[in-house]
């Protein structure tokens, strides 16, 4: 779990610096309106756009949702302990599969969250 978390941090951070990058204005090009003594050009611009503004909020979001959930499970992942005691291949047998099958379950509902959130919020 300690190192599910630590590349679910690191997979939060990239996709933050990606969310950073990303950009939020469109350009128009200069034009000319009008025919004869009347035309007036129109110069480029830059154009602040909100729905691309809205989808790097969402991907900010994202980031921050999956680097929160990174720590969490490096906390918890921190808190297990090695167990010695005189039954030590009972309970290392039991805590095998105990932690392999909380690792699949937790990364099946990060999965399951992650597109959630994608399908919701991300995509057009």
């Amino acid at each position: 779990m300690k190192n599910f978390g630590i590349c679910l941090m690191i997979a939060g951070v990239i996709w933050g610096v990606y969310a950073f990058n990303m950009k939020t204005s469109i350009e128009t090009e200069g034009r000319t309106v009008g025919n004869g003594t009347y035309s007036l050009y129109v110069p480029g611009q830059n154009i602040h756009n909100l729905d691309l503004a809205a989808r790097k909020q969402n991907h900010l979001l994202g980031a921050g949702v999956t680097v929160i959930a990174g720590v969490i499970l490096l906390g918890f992942g921190s808190l297990q302990k090695t167990s010695k005691s005189s039954d030590e291949s009972a309970t290392k047998q039991t805590s095998k599969y105990d932690n392999i099958y909380t690792k699949a379950i937790v990364i099946l509902i990060s999965i399951a969250a992650t597109a959630w959130f994608y399908e919701k919020f991300v995509k057009p």
